[in-house]
């Protein structure tokens, strides 16, 4: 039933990309068939991951990757959502700032190939380790936007202009992103700091991602 699920949420998926390069051909020509073609790309990493690296992605997490893809790269450049909407960036920041706790998560497990090995750490320092990932993640995606806006000339770094007249470069855009993520973030490792010294394994095993036992 969940495959049956999962192939389900696939074929809508694909089947939005192939309507909206079609709708969006005319105002965005070749460009939008080559986004598609990376985002559907994108989509079938997760399932690329755990052949290739002999991991268990847990649906629960495959189905938020997915629909993270799908408003950040879909909705927000494909359908331009990231110019008419000044706030869809900093959603979507705060979007990431909930998920990356959880893939620090898992970088722990599956970096250490002893399934125990997660157990036997200290909470706080799990409570920190995700913080701390889910902040340098959010940094590198705002190095990731300057190298968007320098070399394709997009504008994910928007400019603003202040009371005084003059124009911010930047600034205020990537603090504002940094924050929200940075406050998802915090509020996300606290929740799962408490669900791990209550050892609610069962309920994060569903978001943790594992080695295949062979």
């Amino acid at each position: 039933m969940k495959n049956r699920f999962l192939g389900l949420v696939y074929v809508i998926l694909f089947s939005l990309l192939v309507i909206t390069a079609i709708t969006q051909y005319a105002e965005k020509g070749t460009l939008v068939i080559w986004m598609s073609l990376a985002l559907g790309a994108l989509y079938l990493l997760p399932a690329m991951l755990e052949r290739l690296l002999d991991i268990i992605i847990p649906p629960l997490l495959k189905y938020v990757i997915l629909a993270f893809l799908f408003l950040c790269l879909h909705v927000g450049g494909i359908m331009s959502f990231y110019e008419r909407f000044n706030g869809w960036d900093s959603f979507i920041h705060l979007i990431s700032g909930c998920l990356t706790p959880a893939l620090a998560l898992s970088m722990i497990n599956i970096l250490n190939r002893n399934p125990m090995f997660l157990k036997n750490l200290s909470p706080g320092f799990i409570f920190v380790f995700m913080f701390l990932f889910a902040a340098g993640a959010s940094l590198i995606w705002e190095y990731l936007e300057l190298f968007s806006d320098s070399l394709f000339g997009t504008n994910h770094l928007n400019d603003t202009i202040l009371d005084n007249g003059q124009v911010d470069i930047g600034l205020i855009d990537t603090m504002t992103d940094l924050l929200f993520s940075q406050s998802a973030s915090l509020l996300t490792s606290f929740c799962l700091y408490r669900a791990i010294k209550k050892d609610r394994w069962l309920s994060i095993s569903r978001i943790l991602i594992t080695r295949e036992e062979k």
